[in-house]
Parts: structure tokens; sequence; C-alpha cells
């Protein structure tokens, strides 16, 4: 706002449109104000050709080449919204077992993480994560 960066940690930011077929769509958008008003303007020139009756197509390199967000940027986001939002007791937390998921999955994308390595990651601790950092509080 006024040329600021703004965060929302306890709220976000939707995008709401109607699609062609007359039917509301609300999406998630960014929790940046900035971020969350490009995601809005980005989406009214996606809809501006179809409203007007043209068809839109993305082109093959951006169907082929998508960009993908390293999961160490994702973490850093996170934690940064829990210090916020949260205890210092709960942000070491995740702190810690975020460490530990980075550690197992050096270099995964957002994208590419699959469900089947969280519930791996969850239900099998590996031996260097049995007892290897002891909380300190």
């Amino acid at each position: 706002m006024d040329g600021k960066e703004v965060r929302c940690p306890k709220g976000a930011c939707n995008i709401d449109y109607t699609d062609s077929s007359g039917r509301r769509v609300r999406t998630s958008a960014e929790t940046v104000t900035a971020e969350a008003q490009a995601s809005r303007i980005r989406k009214e020139a996606e809809l501006r050709p179809l409203a007007q009756g043209l068809r839109v197509t993305p082109s093959q390199g951006e169907l082929a080449n998508p960009p993908k967000r390293p999961i160490a940027l994702a973490i850093v986001d996170f934690l940064e919204e829990v210090k916020l939002t949260e205890d210092r007791k709960t942000w070491k937390g995740y702190e810690i077992a975020l460490e530990y998921f980075q550690e197992s999955y050096p270099n995964v994308h957002l994208e590419t993480l699959e469900r089947k390595e969280l519930l791996e990651f969850a239900a099998f601790p590996t031996p260097l994560h049995t007892g290897s950092k002891p909380l300190q509080w």
C-alpha cells in the first residue's frame, strides 16, 4: 500500500470472478498485497480476451518450462509468517522439522513434491533425525 509491501499474516487475498459458464470462481492469491495485485492484473489479462470471444492458449514454452520454486524458499517464507503469528516455541518446532525435511530432500522443488514423500517423511524418521538435534528452548 502506498508503494510499501504489506503482509497479511492472518489473512489472504482472493481473486473473485465469474467464468464463461456464469459460475462464480474464487482463487487464493498472495498474502503480500503487491503480489496479490499483480495476480489480479494477470488474471484480468487472461480473462479479457475470453470475454471478447477469443480463445487463449499458452505458448509451447510456457507449458514445457513452468517456473519451479525451490523448497528452501518456501520454507523461508513459511517460517517468516509463523514467526510473526505464532509463539517462539511453535516457530522453533517448525524450524527444526523443516530443517530435517530439507536435509532429507535437498534438491526438491515445491511443484515436484508428492504427497507420498511427505507421508514417508512423517512416518519414518531416518537415523539422521533420531536424536541428532535435541530441542533447546
